[in-house]
């Protein structure tokens, strides 16, 4: 199974039956990814288990979970790039937050959100 799809559904069901933790087999984007969310403080935080399985703490706040849905957009047999001018259309389209935002990976190596790869003028695949 796609890793990025996995996550993003144990995540969306751990945060819908009010979970406190979610156990996620670990990996180098899964663990970027669980990064980003951190530091974009949807997530409290996360622990490295064993160097096999992520454990991950879910934030909520009086309304319930702060993960509202998270989904993937590439799969394995369908994988798209896109470039720099569509990640800006979609980065000043949703310039209050107010759609989400977009974790792309790209040809350095990492994985950037919409708006850092708008400042660096790059391109990439989205997760």
């Amino acid at each position: 199974m796609h890793l990025i799809s996995d996550f993003c559904n144990r995540l969306n069901q751990s945060s819908k039956i009010k979970k406190k933790t979610s156990v996620i087999q670990n990996s180098k984007i899964v663990c970027e990814s669980c990064f980003i969310l951190f530091k974009l403080g949807y997530i409290l935080y996360f622990i490295i288990r064993d160097f096999k399985f992520l454990v991950i703490y879910l934030k909520y706040n009086l309304n319930g979970s702060v993960i509202r849905g998270l989904f993937s957009l590439s799969k394995p047999s369908l994988k798209y790039s896109l470039k720099y001018i569509n990640i800006m259309k979609f980065s000043f389209n949703n310039f209050f937050g107010l759609i989400g935002f977009m974790a792309l990976a790209t040809n350095k190596g990492k994985i950037m959100l919409d708006f850092e790869c708008v400042s660096n003028s790059t391109g990439g695949r989205p997760l």
